[in-house]
């Protein structure tokens, strides 16, 4: 892999993760803490253990690296999806799974609009798409 000094055995255990390294962002530490302490109890102390190779803010910018092979990274599936070096990427398929809830929110003293009820709609629809799992996806 170019620009890592370690190629990511498949599947990876958390060593190789540890010696491949995090490319984090804001939520990235959340979601280690969630998804290894399930995947990884023995060896894994928490995010502030984590080895990191990089740190980027925007969603859009954080599989680049990890399609470079920099390193790992930990996202939303939509995160993953919509990058345009997806082919690039691949999806570790672990024993557990976290799974977030989206709420739409609106205030309670108002009746949605016409056009609020519309894009309501079509936030749920590509919800729904986003929480089925792949088909033929990496991994």
């Amino acid at each position: 892999m170019p620009g890592c000094s370690h190629r990511l055995v498949w599947p990876p255990g958390f060593d190789d993760l540890q010696r491949a390294g995090f490319i984090a962002h804001p939520d990235g530490f959340g979601y280690a803490d969630d998804l290894f302490a399930l995947n990884f109890p023995d060896d894994f102390t928490g995010s502030e253990g984590l080895h990191l190779r990089g740190f980027l803010n925007q969603i859009g910018q954080i599989p680049s690296p990890v399609a470079r092979g920099v390193g790992y990274t930990l996202l939303p599936r939509s995160g993953f999806q919509t990058h345009p070096d997806r082919d690039g990427l691949r999806i570790a398929d672990l024993p557990h799974k976290r799974h977030h809830q989206l709420w739409l929110v609106s205030r309670r003293d108002r009746p949605m609009t016409a056009r609020l009820r519309k894009i309501a709609g079509l936030v749920s629809d590509v919800a729904t798409q986003l929480a089925a799992p792949e088909q033929d996806g990496p991994g």
